[in-house]
């Protein structure tokens, strides 16, 4: 506000504080001050207020707290600094900035219009530069004579002041026989191995790129290869060519004209002295930093088509770059005819180096020197895009085809900064936005609010979250928290537990299900099985909420809302393990393998591998275990993302379903409110305005253990049935003297359940009951008994038995022996 003021009303500027911080010359007897000392904050304010006090001109002081700016790793007093700056005149493009920012979507949307387009609406000229050391150098020359200004705009403008390098593009040879019919092909050098149709296309195409690079000279590999590359760059481009053997494939030794596989290969060439004869990569560095001696002994500031072969141009671009031979073979290999520009000699653009150069000005032959300003960090930043690829020198094909990017993601305060300079350096050299999609994240704050630090210990240990909780959960709860729509979460260890215990087992209790039936019944899962053959309600319902699910899911991803479509996972595992697999639980007990059993075991393993692929880029680990151990495939997260089935969603049917198990719900409310145990059956069920058919008729009568289900069209003040509040469900709680014995039954059989476990009987066991004495329980209800507990036979035991588990257990009043036997 103060340099506002200075300027409207003329005022010169003064700038009395140098960079360290102290008063200049000009400030008098304050000059070497330091504005706010390290050991003192106030002593430079005292020594004013004692200036102006002998001088008089003190209207007064006192003493007053204020917040105040200091640096955040060493606390030091920070000041506000003016200096002069070189700006982007981005109000030259704003108009086409706000057009092109019409283009991209946000998630949020909000930010939009909101945060993102406020912000681009006010935007004035960047300031670009910065005094300091460590940055990008400002590539602007300015003459000492004439203030004639030049924007270098690639090394090669410049290039004599790194001794002249020569400029190399590296070319792999296009793709050859060896390359189609996987053999290593090194010598002799007389061997055919031409390039295939398709190889000289690529190198055709690779030629067109380096027309316009004024190439001075071809040097290539002595191989059949390499050479016809060679021919073809050299007719686009009109250099000549020359053969030299140090730029030759890797030599395979004695392994020449064996079958040899390329990771045994590998291996020789890290072990030196190897028994194969085999050239190591140690070698061929060694021949590689030769040639490279050589050509700058020959050859200076020319532009030099290298071409080579696989492992060389890897090794070459390494060796240039200064790796070592493990972070070189850790690189990715070159593809046929992919062009890598290097220059011959160290290039180092730091400031202290490029400082250095200076050159005559075109106009007056006065010398041109650097401005000694480096850019903003944002500016590089904005210069993502480009630089990753090295455009425009490299890769141009590559660029186009990907800019601007699809999507992107950041945190929410950089809607102001990465955001906005992608945004801004796009429109500028690309008249575009460079992102079509951006996520934008909030930030993770500790579970009291405040900001996570380590000064304050107010967060759990990460790597003790991932240990206790598993990467799976943790990912999973970030990606369906608001972090991923621009707001802040507060993270909190039991939310996340809550993701481990909840959803995260009740899938592996689903999948450990199958896998523990599938091995008995050795059923294998058909990849190309048609959904639409099962026949059984469940199986119907559930692969129709797979489909909405997959559908729902596919729309919140293609919209760029992660946490939507994260959030409708839970609730369809719940579906699966709650509802699908505790239903169907008695069709997978089946001794013999009939349709419906394979049905249900096709249903399920269907909805396993498809709910692996939906779920792999929010919970890959587990995502990867189910999918590969049930398909024996090499990885879910090379299978194709699932796409819905419309013809295999039946609203209908999933409408009817989600009343059912509402009726289940409340009919289990009313229950539990009337005192009455699940296991003890009821007469009846009254429900009010639900038109089901029989199927789903069945399993309200299962799930709420009742003899009927009645659908009435008003409520009726009949004795013994209470009604839920909204009066949706009737429930008749009369226990009649018959409803009581089969209630006892059940719990009988749950008791006979867990003397199975105690016993340590497999799930598919068949077993043998006996009771001691006659009772209505055993008389009436023992067929029901015996297929619960998967028994041949419910005895009276008559004499001493072999048995496996012998134990009394009371039900109510009566107290009954019970053994049994595998």
């Amino acid at each position: 506000d103060d340099m506002r003021l200075g300027k409207e009303n003329n005022l010169p500027f003064i700038q009395h504080v140098a960079m360290d911080g102290n008063f200049k010359e000009e400030m008098g007897e304050l000059a070497g001050l330091n504005v706010k000392p390290i050991e003192n904050h106030q002593a430079t304010d005292i020594e004013i207020i004692k200036y102006l006090a002998k001088n008089g001109t003190l209207f007064s002081k006192e003493k007053y707290e204020h917040s105040y700016p200091h640096c955040w790793r060493c606390d030091t007093p920070l000041i506000n600094y003016a200096t002069s700056s070189w700006f982007v005149a981005v109000t030259k493009i704003k108009e086409k900035a706000l057009k092109s920012a019409k283009n991209i979507n946000w998630s949020p949307a909000n930010m939009k219009e909101g945060r993102f387009g406020n912000w681009l609406e006010g935007a004035r000229d960047w300031s670009i530069s910065r005094q300091r050391f460590w940055a990008s150098v400002m590539p602007i020359w300015v003459c000492d004579i004439c203030g004639e200004k030049k924007v270098v705009g690639s090394i090669d403008e410049i290039r004599e002041g790194f001794d002249n390098p020569n400029k190399l593009f590296l070319v792999r040879h296009g793709e050859a026989e060896s390359n189609t019919k996987n053999f290593p092909s090194s010598i002799p050098k007389k061997s055919k191995n031409s390039l295939t149709e398709k190889g000289r296309e690529q190198i055709e195409k690779t030629a067109l790129n380096l027309i316009d690079k004024k190439i001075d000279l071809i040097i290539t590999s002595p191989l059949s290869r390499a050479v016809e590359t060679a021919e073809i760059l050299a007719k686009k481009t009109g250099a000549k060519i020359i053969s030299d053997d140090m730029l030759r494939e890797t030599d395979i030794g004695k392994l020449k004209g064996k079958k040899v596989q390329f990771d045994f290969l590998d291996e020789q060439q890290f072990i030196k002295n190897n028994s194969y004869g085999v050239e190591t990569f140690f070698q061929m560095e060694e021949r590689l930093q030769k040639f490279i001696e050589k050509i700058n002994i020959k050859f200076s500031g020319k532009n030099i088509v290298v071409v080579s072969h696989g492992d060389t141009i890897r090794m070459f671009k390494g060796v240039l770059c200064g790796e070592s031979v493990k972070e070189i073979y850790q690189k990715r290999f070159p593809k046929n005819g992919e062009i890598n520009i290097e220059y011959s000699k160290k290039v180092d653009l730091h400031k202290h180096t490029v400082d250095k150069i200076t050159f005559k000005c075109e106009r007056c032959q006065g010398e041109m020197r650097r401005v000694p300003d480096v850019l903003d960090t944002w500016f590089d930043s904005g210069s993502m895009p480009y630089a990753q690829k090295h455009y425009p020198f490299e890769n141009q094909e590559r660029f186009e085809k990907n800019f601007p990017a699809d999507f992107i993601a950041e945190g929410v305060d950089q809607t102001r900064a990465w955001f906005y300079y992608l945004h801004i350096i796009g429109n500028g050299i690309k008249d575009k936005e460079a992102f079509r999609n951006v996520i934008v994240n909030g930030i993770v704050l500790a579970e009291d609010g405040k900001k996570m630090a380590k000064k304050l210990k107010n967060y759990p240990d990460p790597m003790e979250m991932l240990e206790k909780y598993g990467a799976d959960s943790m990912r999973y709860y970030l990606m369906s928290s608001p972090v991923v729509a621009a707001q802040n979460l507060s993270f909190k260890e039991s939310d996340l537990g809550e993701v481990t215990r909840g959803m995260m087992r009740m899938l592996w209790n689903s999948y450990s299900f199958f896998v523990l039936y599938a091995e008995i019944d050795k059923f294998e899962g058909d990849k190309n099985f048609n959904p639409q053959k099962l026949k059984g309600l469940l199986d119907k319902w559930i692969i129709s909420e797979l489909q909405m699910l997959i559908r729902d899911f596919n729309l919140h991803m293609e919209n760029y809302e992660l946490h939507k479509a994260a959030r409708l996972l839970p609730k369809f595992v719940d579906n699966l393990s709650n509802w699908y697999i505790r239903r169907s639980r008695k069709r997978f007990w089946k001794s013999e393998n009939d349709g419906d059993k394979n049905e249900a075991y096709q249903a399920l393993y269907c909805v396993l591998t498809e709910l692996s692929k939906l779920m792999a880029p929010f919970t890959p680990f587990i995502s990867e275990e189910i999918y590969k151990n049930l398909t024996g495939e090499v990885s879910v997260h090379l299978a194709d993302f699932p796409m819905a089935k419309e013809e295999l969603i039946n609203e209908k049917i999933n409408s009817d379903m989600s009343n059912v198990r509402e009726i289940v719900n409340i009919g289990l409310q009313l229950r539990a409110k009337s005192g009455i145990k699940v296991r003890q059956p009821l007469s009846e069920l009254r429900i009010k305005n639900y038109e089901l058919n029989e199927e789903f008729s069945d399993i309200i009568r299962e799930e709420v253990n009742v003899k009927n289900v009645l659908n009435v069209e008003s409520v009726q003040n009949v004795e013994n049935v209470t009604w839920d509040e909204e009066q949706k469900v009737g429930l008749n709680i009369e226990i009649t003297p018959e409803l009581k014995l089969e209630g006892q039954a059940r719990e009988l059989i749950r008791h006979i359940q867990e003397m199975r476990k105690e016993a340590g009987y497999e799930v598919d066991n068949r077993i043998k009951i006996w009771y001691a004495k006659e009772n209505p329980i055993f008389l009436k209800f023992g067929d029901l008994v015996a297929r619960e507990t998967l028994a041949d036979q419910v005895l009276l035991k008559s004499s001493a038995e072999d048995i496996d588990l012998e134990k009394e257990i009371k039900i109510g009043e009566d107290v009954f022996l019970v053994s049994i036997k595998r």
